[in-house]
């Protein structure tokens, strides 16, 4: 009896003396620790906290202080980890990939993936839920409805901006045993008609699949005959109609050539974004009298690389670069961080350059925005934002181009979209896109040093780490510059007006996809 409590008692000591339970920061620290983090948001910021403003419930404001009261106790590495985490699934920007650094002692569970024995299925714009399997209306998950489910993911839980988004990331989470109710996994969902059924998890083999480089499938296009296939595109031709169908911009090779995709395509490397945009136009060549419409399809294309080459090469009239501002505060004065944030161009370089030497620079208060500039100075040598022309007048030739859109059209293809309704009059038909287009971010690390006092560095996006006084935190990424319309208007979470809008049903739901280019064309192209 002696030895168990004894026993017992060294279990205790083990426990509560272990790393990961030793508190890492007192509560002081702790609440300064919060404090400094959303000091810098708050003054570096061009464009999350607005963007949660425009689109959510929960504003910024009430965002912070629902997490605040939460940063005021000494804190274990673990538990600041947990905290971290939980404040970074509600930061809305999809480029930042918010870090936790602090070294925890890692568990010898093994990564596992999960598939729920029914999939979660909703419908848009007007929102619900259902059992895809055998089509029953969910009204609550654990006993909690899920409506309020849904509005508390909407709000704390999703770096997605537009409602659509948060129903597709939703669903997946469910679906993957990702999502919690009251801190628990799925377990019981209830229907309208009072019936229930039980969740549980299957593990399932990962999946080998890269959505980034991997290059693109054609599944579902059987009744398409294909004219041109590149890395990560295709020209499919039905009837009348063309269709360019893009995976996304990431490249291995990069563009693979200069702005306008110049020499043969014998000439120019595979795997590159001028290989596929001289595919493409070789293809268009060919069925250019057989066709009266073109449409591009850009459902779940997530972006990538800088997109100019395509837009130069199939816009049908003139256009300027993404239109960007940048904020004014002394990391722009710092010529290394400089150069990262403006992705070391030298044209923006120039730029900089220009506003100093005309005063215009020395007119912005600290704090405010520069004047807008092309984000990736393609118009000139001091990143203006004069017209650019296009390659190519076969183009002109079609009647209507029309874009298809969803919630996974982003970023760079969310760039693509926008100018191409502002430049090319193209019709927009889907679900909105994603519009979450941000370029140029500052990188924030938090350490503590060997006295115990917090700091920070900032650098760059994409400029090397400088070397850190001490035991990292974790980092955070803070939208920099903000993407804007040619009235100065923020396009961040504020997609292009649908022209054809295709709701999501029980009906298309698993085929989505396929009945937005089915409508499109059954719309626009007579």
């Amino acid at each position: 009896m002696i030895r168990l409590i004894i026993s017992t008692f060294l279990l205790i000591l083990f426990v509560s003396f272990s790393p990961i339970n030793k508190p890492l920061l007192n509560k002081k620290q702790t609440y300064s620790l919060f404090e400094m983090m959303i000091s810098d948001i708050e003054y570096f910021d061009a464009e999350m906290r607005l963007t949660r403003d425009n689109n959510k419930e929960v504003s910024w404001q009430d965002y912070k202080a629902f997490h605040k009261k939460n940063w005021n106790n000494s804190v274990s590495p673990e538990e600041l980890k947990n905290l971290f985490l939980k404040f970074r699934r509600g930061y809305l920007n999809g480029h930042s990939h918010l870090e936790f650094l602090y070294p925890i002692e890692k568990t010898n569970n093994t990564y596992a993936e999960y598939e729920s024995n029914f999939k979660l299925g909703y419908t848009y714009p007007d929102i619900s839920f259902y059992n895809v399997e055998n089509g029953n209306s969910i009204v609550s998950i654990n006993n909690k409805p899920i409506k309020e489910i849904f509005w508390d993911f909407s709000n704390y839980e999703t770096t997605k901006i537009r409602s659509n988004a948060v129903l597709k990331n939703f669903s997946s989470y469910f679906n993957q045993r990702y999502l919690r109710v009251g801190g628990e996994t799925p377990y019981l969902v209830s229907y309208d008609d009072q019936k229930v059924d039980s969740v549980h998890y299957n593990t399932v083999e990962p999946s080998d699949e890269d959505v980034f480089f991997d290059g693109l499938e054609l599944d579902g296009y059987e009744d398409w005959e294909t004219v041109e296939k590149g890395y990560k595109v295709a020209l499919l031709k039905k009837d009348n109609v063309a269709l360019i169908k893009i995976k996304n911009f990431i490249y291995m090779q990069g563009f693979g050539g200069d702005m306008n995709c110049s020499g043969s395509l014998d000439e120019i490397k595979d795997s590159t974004m001028c290989k596929d945009v001289k595919r493409l136009m070789r293809g268009l060549e060919s069925i250019k009298d057989k066709t009266n419409y073109l449409i591009f399809d850009l459902q779940d294309n997530l972006g990538g690389n800088e997109n100019t080459p395509f837009v130069k090469m199939f816009s049908p009239a003139p256009f300027t670069d993404t239109r960007v501002q940048y904020r004014k505060t002394k990391l722009m004065e710092d010529s290394l961080t400089r150069n990262a944030l403006n992705y070391f161009s030298p044209n923006a370089e120039n730029w900089y350059s220009s506003i100093r030497e005309s005063g215009v620079y020395d007119k912005v208060k600290y704090g405010d925005f520069l004047p807008a500039r092309g984000d990736f100075c393609q118009a000139d040598d001091e990143c203006g934002l004069g017209t650019i022309q296009p390659n190519n007048e076969l183009i002109t030739k079609f009647e209507k181009i029309i874009i298809l859109t969803n919630d996974g059209t982003g970023s760079s293809a969310d760039d693509f979209v926008f100018r191409f309704k502002e430049f090319g009059g193209a019709y927009i038909a889907g679900q909105p896109q994603s519009a979450d287009l941000t370029y140029s971010l500052i990188s924030v690390v938090y350490y503590i040093d060997k006295e115990g006092n917090l700091d920070r560095v900032y650098y760059g996006n994409a400029q090397k780490k400088p070397s850190i006084a001490g035991e990292e935190l974790f980092k955070i990424n803070i939208p920099y510059s903000k993407t804007i319309d040619k009235n100065g208007n923020m396009l961040q979470g504020n997609p292009v007006p649908m022209d054809l809008l295709v709701p999501i049903t029980r009906d298309n739901f698993t085929n989505i996809k396929r009945d937005v280019l089915d409508r499109a064309i059954e719309y626009y192209c007579n």
